[in-house]
């Protein structure tokens, strides 16, 4: 696609696909013998471009490629991108569920092992029965009272890392930067009651 450029006072003032004024000249850009594998390529300003009597060559920046440091600086992208997930998978996993009743229960890690601990005493069984202080109040609970809320928590912690799992697949083949949504969207997928 051609186009011309408006010089003034020996400078390019401005690039328009069509003619501006009978004085614009043509714009060449040249073939270049370098490609973006090797090579960073920008187009420079217009005002850099070289103004010849019959036309302008549009001239590049042109920068050899440090691969090393394009790795080192993918891996500390991913590194920083697993560390965040993992972070993002905490956070979830021990900010509480909810019960299909709407009971909410609390799921940081002392209380996954206290609920863990309960469940395993009631069905060895050690106890028929234990006292348990819920939302401020006592209650006694059974193994059958129990045990659907310890599969609830059971079920949650493996979601987040089901989730975090997925989501650490995609940074690892190159796709850090949605870790957040493919995580939010694993675990609503596996959490979901279909």
């Amino acid at each position: 696609m051609q186009r011309f450029a408006l010089i003034v006072g020996g400078t390019v003032r401005r690039v328009s696909l069509t003619q501006p004024h009978p004085s614009a000249l043509p714009v060449e850009f040249p073939e270049l013998l370098v490609t973006p594998d090797t090579h960073s390529i920008s187009l420079n300003p217009a005002e850099q471009w070289t103004v010849h009597p019959e036309k302008v060559v549009a001239t590049y920046t042109l920068t050899e490629r440090d691969f090393e440091a394009e790795a080192a600086e993918a891996e500390q992208q991913r590194q920083q991108a697993i560390a965040d997930l993992a972070a993002y998978r905490f956070e979830a996993e021990t900010g509480g569920l909810t019960l299909p009743n709407g009971t909410v229960i609390l799921s940081d890690r002392e209380s996954q092992s206290l609920l863990s601990s309960a469940f395993q005493s009631l069905s060895e069984p050690f106890f028929d029965s234990i006292d348990w202080k819920a939302n401020g109040e006592w209650i006694t609970v059974t193994v059958d009272e129990i045990k659907p809320i310890t599969q609830a928590m059971a079920r949650h912690v493996q979601a987040c890392f089901t989730a975090e799992r997925q989501a650490f697949d995609g940074i690892m083949s190159g796709n850090s930067a949605d870790y957040k949504s493919v995580f939010d969207e694993a675990l609503s997928a596996i959490l979901s009651p279909n």
